[in-house]
């Protein structure tokens, strides 16, 4: 299945684009989608990013469907 992959603030930076596609098999999960992110975009390891899904915060252990929104979010502070 192809995803698109949508980054914002630093990851976007470090990524050098704002959305990108990968290819995964189905039933893939949050982690597995995360790896494949990781090794287009090895620079995103030296920051904390988390993934949303369908714009919840997803669990690692999440399956991923093939119609899925993917956001790669920075680490983010706030009051």
């Amino acid at each position: 299945m192809r995803l698109t992959i949508h980054y914002f603030g630093q990851s976007a930076e470090i990524a050098n684009c704002s959305s990108d596609t990968l290819e995964f098999a189905k039933g893939n999960t949050v982690r597995n989608v995360l790896d494949g992110i990781y090794a287009r975009h090895p620079g995103l390891r030296q920051i904390n990013i988390r993934l949303a899904i369908n714009k919840k915060m997803a669990d690692s252990s999440e399956v991923v469907s093939e119609d899925a929104m993917v956001a790669v979010l920075p680490p983010f502070a706030g009051g």
